[in-house]
């Protein structure tokens, strides 16, 4: 599981919870100084409150995964683009060497001609 989901996962739980907690803790409370509002709509009221802050979170933690994505498919890019030198690098060397192993023959030649 990625780590960031279970983190992700870990905080919804946690905030679940907590509007659990705030609405156990509370409701008397919330029903004695108004009297108008029902036990289930005070229920919906908690629930639609922790739905929506999980359905935010989703879209927090989806927009940093795409920018994370975007992030490392630019890093391969650069990874790729640093092989590409790397092996061009190395094929000039190659290049070079063997131009100057032909030079230094006809040199030895040129020498043993005189």
């Amino acid at each position: 599981m990625n780590k960031r989901f279970f983190i992700y996962l870990i905080l919804n739980i946690i905030i679940f919870a907590e509007f659990g907690y705030i609405g156990y803790t509370n409701f008397m409370n919330l029903l004695a100084h108004n009297p108008q509002i029902s036990h289930t709509e005070l229920f919906y009221v908690l629930l639609t409150v922790a739905t929506l802050s999980m359905i935010i979170g989703i879209y927090i933690m989806s927009f940093a995964k795409l920018k994370g994505d975007k992030k490392i498919t630019e890093y391969k890019r650069e990874l790729e683009r640093r092989g590409i030198d790397k092996d061009e690098s190395s094929a000039k060397v190659k290049v070079l060497e063997s131009k100057i192993e032909v030079l230094e023959k006809a040199l030895k030649e040129a020498l043993k001609n005189k």
